[in-house]
């Protein structure tokens, strides 16, 4: 299959992956200290949008029938989803249980990403220097998720708060009551 078509799959997985974390607010209150305020319509509101970047971003590469910008476009989106999986394998260490999202990204998104970045290499479309600095990159990511151990890390705490400020705006305000 060749590269333009085999990197659909990217977003295929990536919106199963964000489903499977479709209730994983109870996970996040069981789990974690100190939670900035959410609602399951702010996270399934983020939720919505990652899936809905994935095929925008895919589109974007896509759009240039070119293989070789495809790959350099897609793989930090890529490298960003495999730091996803990582950071559930942990979870499931740490808090020794399921967490939401976890088979997705080790069976679908993850082994997704690893084809892709493969097939990137092999077929001579990303240098390996490109996307084993990605991959780097991502090292601090983790190390955050570990030291934060049960609460938030900083960069899930701006994206706790983007999804609050997102849905702000596009989610409708519920009625004001008669007599209130």
């Amino acid at each position: 299959m060749n590269f333009l078509t085999l990197i659909w799959l990217f977003p295929i997985a990536l919106a199963l992956h964000e489903a499977e974390e479709w209730n994983i607010l109870q996970w996040y209150e069981r789990n974690f200290l100190e939670l900035p305020p959410k609602t399951n319509p702010t996270i399934r509101t983020f939720l919505v949008f990652v899936s809905m970047l994935g095929f925008v971003w895919t589109g974007f590469a896509a759009l240039w029938n070119n293989p070789k910008a495809a790959a350099w476009i897609l793989m930090p989106y890529l490298a960003v989803s495999l730091q996803n999986t990582l950071q559930h394998i942990y979870w499931l260490y740490r808090f020794q249980q399921y967490p939401p999202g976890l088979l997705s990204s080790t069976l679908l998104l993850g082994p997704v990403v690893i084809i892709l970045a493969g097939k990137a290499l092999s077929s001579d479309l990303a240098p390996a220097w490109y996307i084993a600095a990605l991959g780097a990159l991502q090292i601090p990511g983790l190390v955050e998720t570990i030291k934060a151990d049960n609460r938030l890390s900083p960069n899930f705490h701006k994206i706790h708060n983007f999804s609050v400020w997102l849905a702000d705006r596009i989610l409708p305000k519920p009625m004001p009551r008669p007599n209130e």
